[in-house]
């Protein structure tokens, strides 16, 4: 083992540590990051309430439209960056790099400036501006891409972490400000722009990283190769997770893709608070181990597990509240969002849970996995769509939802084949934990029957939640036996570098 200065020094200069080096500050990065992903959402949900009152469903609408666009092209720019350099500790690898993503974000600021015009001319013009001013968003990701892996393959998380608060507290300040001074849909076009510079501020501060003119053309050719296969994953996968709030809006209208985009950022909260760290662990755990099969199945199998009994029960019990929710959270301007919600619950459970196949995959170097992965998701989504467009957007919800599933289920599968994990004894531990989230789901629902329940909306909440939580803790207790409590003392290791 390397002494502690000599590691910490290595850390500044971009370089790999050994697996033991600065282990309990990476632990308590990989902490800091989870917890900053928590106060994000608590912040968001502080802030939201006074966001939809203000704004109402239609700039909402707006940005449905046009943030697919500007994050499908931001991924573009990354080039598959922050996910391949992590493998590469060398300066020259960094900077060829940095180069290549330089010349593919000039050519797409091109391909962002016609689509905007076309948007604008065709679709609405609030969306085409919307667009324009977003591709600020383009030059940003390719900035942050080499800092990102480099803090990533380092495991300073605290770092991303910092970033991260720092962008989504001043991102909701300025949007509370803009909106309260009526800018309408500019309120969360700036809102974005602060989110991300904050974060690219930050990065580039702490990684130490600054490009230099120096282009190895043998790497640069590897790099291209590479990540072209990890763009094209990564461009499916923004695709099919965006393009549905686009679609709804120019099919269904802006009202009610501002409604079908809000539900969604609740049920894209377990992915957003636990998904993304969980992710990032289990790719430096990975590397740590030298990505052997042996330590790979396992690390898969219980973070699949242990995360499957958070997010499994959580949205359940959202589904079961949705209305009650929607109502106290967003207020009635708003009506009809909770039914939108309850079909979104599904998909953003199995959103969360396929983090866990993605980060599998990358770190077992599976780019052609992923691609299919995310070109299944994206078929999915489009076939979604076109259903739900022929009822309305709560329908639409639902098809939503069995599309995660389905692209979860082969995950699971590409998977397995690649690590050569037992899947059996997981899918079974992921039975019981559905059965007790299913019986949680009806006893809730029984309730909400009662007279008890039928006061007002804050009260029911605040009887559901913790009825919900205890029905769902006490059937996992009765299905599982001594193994529920080894579940739970299992649940501190998922995050750990």
């Amino acid at each position: 083992m390397i002494p502690l200065p000599n590691a910490r020094a290595k850390l500044r200069r971009g370089e790999n540590v050994p697996p033991n080096a600065e282990r309990p500050k990476a632990n308590l990065g990989a902490a800091m990051l989870s917890m900053t992903s928590l106060l994000r959402v608590a912040v968001q949900l502080a802030a939201i309430p006074l966001l939809a009152r203000i704004l109402g469903p239609y700039p909402y609408g707006v940005m449905a439209i046009a943030m697919p666009i500007a994050n499908t092209l931001a991924s573009i720019c990354d080039f598959g960056l922050s996910s391949i350099i992590i493998r590469y500790s060398d300066r020259i690898y960094e900077n060829t790099g940095f180069w290549i993503a330089a010349a593919v974000t000039s050519i797409t600021l091109t391909a962002l400036a016609i689509t905007s015009y076309f948007l604008g001319a065709f679709v609405h013009p609030d969306t085409g501006r919307a667009l324009i001013a977003l591709g600020m968003m383009l030059p940003l990701s390719c900035f942050m891409s080499i800092p990102i892996a480099r803090l990533t393959r380092n495991r300073r998380l605290g770092i991303i972490a910092l970033g991260d608060g720092l962008g989504i507290t001043l991102g909701l300040v300025a949007a509370l400000y803009f909106a309260v001074n009526n800018f309408g849909f500019w309120s969360l076009v700036i809102q974005q722009l602060v989110i991300l510079f904050m974060r690219a501020a930050i990065y580039i501060s702490f990684s130490g990283f600054w490009p230099r003119l120096s282009i190895n053309t043998r790497l640069a050719s590897l790099l291209i190769s590479e990540g072209a296969r990890v763009t094209g994953s990564n461009l499916f996968e923004t695709a099919a997770r965006t393009v549905d709030n686009m679609l709804t809006g120019i099919l269904l209208g802006p009202r009610p893709a501002g409604a079908y985009t809000m539900a969604f950022q609740f049920a894209r909260l377990p992915e957003m608070v636990l998904g993304g760290p969980l992710s990032m662990s289990i790719m430096g755990k990975a590397a740590a181990v030298h990505e052997t099969k042996p330590d790979a199945k396992e690390i898969y199998c219980s973070h699949l597990r242990g995360l499957a009994f958070i997010v499994v029960p959580a949205m359940t019990g959202l589904a079961a509240i949705s209305d009650d929710f929607t109502e106290v959270i967003l207020g009635p301007q708003w009506s009809g969002t909770g039914s939108i919600l309850r079909g979104l619950c599904g998909a953003g459970a199995f959103l969360a849970l396929g983090t866990v196949n993605q980060a599998a995959l990358t770190s077992l170097g599976a780019y052609k996995d992923r691609l299919i992965l995310s070109m299944i998701l994206l078929i999915g989504v489009l076939a979604a769509v076109a259903l739900g467009s022929l009822f309305d957007v709560i329908y639409l919800s639902y098809f939503i939802s069995v599309a995660y599933f389905c692209q979860f289920l082969v995950g699971v599968r590409l998977v397995s084949r690649r690590s050569a994990a037992a899947i059996l004894p997981t899918a079974l531990d992921l039975t019981i934990t559905a059965l007790s989230s299913a019986l949680m789901f009806i006893c809730i629902t029984v309730l909400q029957a009662s007279a008890m329940l039928k006061t007002t909306p804050i009260f029911d909440l605040s009887v559901a939640i913790p009825f919900g939580v205890a029905t769902f803790l006490i059937t996992s207790l009765i299905l599982r036996g001594r193994s529920f409590f080894n579940q739970v003392a299992n649940l501190k290791n998922l995050f750990s570098s």
